[in-house]
């Protein structure tokens, strides 16, 4: 008896919190939109606390990161200002190549835990891509799109994806190599172009 009335209780629960939503959702249009991006950033943020915390399989740390990268590179890339997001791109880039010049990218990369990488691995070697970098060039791909339109961020994606792979090459060579430079001065090339034609 006591089983069949907590189930009723529940049943009931469920029934009135529902008619409650129904009910705000037809007052407040927008607290649907609300809900659904606190319910996704708690997701995310759950999520990277597991993938560094180690309580994920490598594979399923790797898809978080993708995951969260593309998001948050995606929104950066649609919130900053034109000029500016050029200035932070080619500003990262010099970092990027400066800190390798320097040899901290190695240090980086040796004293940091394999935790916050995102891991690819073939044959008997092993990629290891920054969480920054995939977040930058998401960053790209969705500034060229709100700001040029769908021919430029596909061309700039290719784009990318090319540098990405001459990049890969590279590091076959050398056991560091910085993963910026490259990808994202070759996305940039249509957007420079495409502003310096709506110049003239």
């Amino acid at each position: 008896m006591r089983r069949c009335s907590r189930f009723v209780e529940g049943g009931l629960t469920l029934l009135l919190s529902g008619i409650l939503a129904i009910h705000l959702l037809e007052l407040f249009p927008s607290f649907l939109l609300l809900i659904s991006i606190w319910l996704f950033s708690f997701f995310i943020c759950v999520s990277i606390v597991f993938a560094v915390a180690g309580v994920f399989s490598e594979e399923m740390r790797n898809l978080v990161f993708m995951t969260y990268s593309s998001v948050v590179g995606s929104l950066l890339g649609m919130g900053i200002p034109m000029f500016s997001m050029l200035f932070i791109l080619i500003y990262l880039c010099a970092i990027d190549l400066l800190s390798f010049k320097l040899g901290l990218l190695r240090r980086i990369v040796t004293l940091s835990e394999d935790r916050i990488f995102f891991r690819l691995k073939y044959s008997d070697k092993e990629l290891v891509v920054g969480l920054g970098d995939l977040i930058f060039y998401s960053m790209l791909a969705s500034y060229s799109l709100v700001n040029f339109g769908a021919s430029i961020a596909v061309l700039s994606t290719f784009l990318i994806l090319v540098g990405w792979i001459v990049t890969f090459i590279y590091t076959t060579k050398s056991e560091v190599f910085p993963g910026l430079p490259i990808p994202l001065g070759l996305g940039m090339i249509p957007i420079v172009v495409e502003i310096t034609s709506s110049m003239m």
